[in-house]
């Protein structure tokens, strides 16, 4: 129960996050919100580190892999991708793309590389919400 409460959680988080970028980005630029997102999370991410030191386990020395860097790609295509997309769609539109998108991520990461496939449950409840992120986007032509 409690990780879902803090996914949804998150998920509000993301939509503050992306507003509060649009506003500063709208007043100073996107590549100076990124900067400030950047830089707060170096501080968090360090401070993190830095107090779990003690924590870490194994004998292992560090070794960078080369897939190591797509998870903060991702991240900074999230920061510059949403307060971009916001002005031009809207918060509701965007987020529902997002959540459409992580879903359908989501039944591929849990088959394929959790080896957890869908059951009918799961894969009828996002028909129903892919289906109601079409609706809610669809255009009048």
């Amino acid at each position: 129960m409690q990780a879902l409460l803090f996914s949804i959680f998150i998920g509000m988080m993301a939509v503050l996050q992306g507003g509060l970028n649009r506003q500063i980005s709208g007043k100073y630029g996107l590549s100076t919100a990124f900067l400030i997102n950047s830089l707060v999370f170096l501080v968090i991410a360090a401070t993190y580190w830095f107090l779990s030191a003690s924590a870490r386990t194994g004998n292992e020395s560090f070794k960078m892999e080369w897939w190591y860097i797509f998870p903060g790609i991702f991240g900074a295509m999230l920061v510059f991708g949403i307060p971009w997309a916001i002005p031009q769609i809207g918060a509701l539109k965007v987020f529902l793309c997002l959540v459409g998108g992580q879903m359908i991520m989501s039944l591929l990461w849990d088959s394929f590389i959790e080896k957890r496939p869908p059951d009918m449950q799961t894969l009828v409840g996002t028909a129903f919400t892919i289906s109601g992120l079409a609706i809610a986007n669809w255009q009048k032509v």
